[in-house]
């Protein structure tokens, strides 16, 4: 068994005595997430933290901090596959198009901040070391232990980890298995407008070239408008949430397997992320507008080297004229403009897959915890779920 003096913080107060060292390992290249930041949580646990047990997991050796990640216990039901594909949360069912089935099990389940209404499915521990270290894994999973009334945790990692982190829990007592099927969430690296454009295939220039003939053909005098930093975007935000009314992501359409709205917690969510004064983060509102008619929108965040999408919408009537391509190119512009490097476009939809060049590939970490009941859902998950990492078979996962 590891030791350590790790802790598991519960209190307002206690929030506050670890703000600094959040903000110092915001500074570390390893942890480039707005999502792991100090103001997305302070956020996210305002608006959706109600009845669900937060907290902070800080990690320490022998007075030495080795990580911060903030954590919750919330009670949900499951099968006895325990499979969750996007319903995280007790919420998230609301927003799948079908409801699933056979969920009678209870458990106590222990997660990061992840649900769909918040736009966020990765919530990723934030390590001191640049490198993460066997060591700092192994401290990790043991200070897994200082977390009160779970039965199972649904941790998230990166593919290239998968193996660290299974020796790391097996080594601190726990059973645990990686999901194989990850969750790829896709990104771009920023170029110049011309030269993004020549890199991609014919058919996507000549879906781009389309959409500004037909602008021209209707004689069209569409504007962009740019809202950047917290003392512009609110009335952008109106604005955005104006269009999310009227989007597909409000009524629903076929063939899409989850449809999140921007409900009234979500808009409420990222008014307070904007309007909080951050230096390092910088809330973007690109509006497109016909007249004085605005009819397509995108809410994304700056953040260190990054540009986070987070929101995208557009009025159907203007379907036409491929929105979502004339937003793309703005937001390539600025995002140059303002020094980033990487467009995170959050989301692993083959819609957003077609404007990407690479992925980062997310999997859970299914761990169970040592009591009675959690011992028997692993042995129902093991005996209902085929398609699983474990120890035995991590070797096969670098053949594929």
């Amino acid at each position: 068994m590891m030791r350590s003096d790790s802790i598991f913080l519960t209190k307002e107060s206690d929030f506050e005595i670890v703000r600094k060292e959040w903000k110092n390992l915001e500074g570390n290249p390893a942890n480039p997430h707005l999502v792991s930041s100090i103001d997305w949580f302070d956020a996210w646990r305002h608006i959706f933290g109600n009845n669900k047990k937060i907290g902070i997991l800080r990690v320490a050796d022998a007075g030495k901090l080795i990580a911060l990640q903030p954590l919750m216990v919330e009670p949900v039901w499951r099968g006895p596959a325990l499979s969750a594909v996007y319903d995280y949360t007790r919420e998230d069912t609301a927003f799948l198009a079908k409801q699933p089935r056979f969920r009678f099990l209870p458990v106590r389940q222990l997660s990061g901040l992840i649900t769909l209404e918040s736009g966020n499915i990765r919530s990723l521990p934030l390590f001191a070391n640049t490198e993460i270290t066997t060591t700092d894994l192994e401290l990790y999973a043991a200070a897994l232990r200082k977390i009160p009334h779970w039965d199972v945790a649904r941790l998230v990692c990166k593919r290239s980890e998968i193996e660290s982190y299974l020796h790391a829990l097996d080594k601190t007592g726990y059973t645990a298995y990686a999901n194989r099927h990850g969750m790829p969430l896709y990104a771009m690296h920023l170029k110049p407008w011309e030269v993004y454009l020549s890199g991609r295939s014919r058919n996507f220039r000549k879906n781009f070239r389309h959409a500004v003939q037909q602008v021209l053909s209707e004689n069209k005098n569409f504007t962009a408008r740019t809202y950047m930093g917290n003392t512009h975007v609110e009335p952008a935000l109106d604005l955005l949430a104006g269009l999310a009314q009227k989007s597909w992501k409000c009524s629903g359409r076929e063939g899409e397997s989850i449809i999140v709205p921007l409900t009234d917690r979500a808009l409420e969510f990222h008014r307070r992320l904007c309007l909080t004064p951050s230096s390092k983060i910088l809330p973007y509102v690109q509006l497109l507008f016909d007249g004085d008619n605005p009819f397509a929108g995108t809410l994304s965040y700056f953040y260190g080297q990054r540009l986070l999408g987070c929101q995208m919408y557009f009025d159907p009537e203007y379907e036409r004229f491929s929105p979502g391509r004339l937003l793309l190119k703005e937001l390539i512009t600025h995002g140059q403009a303002e020094g980033a490097t990487i467009f995170d476009l959050n989301g692993g939809s083959p819609f957003v897959q077609y404007f990407s060049d690479f992925a980062d590939d997310y999997y859970q970490i299914m761990v169970f915890n040592t009591g009675w009941y959690a011992r028997m859902l692993h042995f129902w998950a093991r005996k209902f779920s085929n398609d699983i990492i474990s120890l035995k078979n991590v070797s096969s996962l670098s053949n594929n």
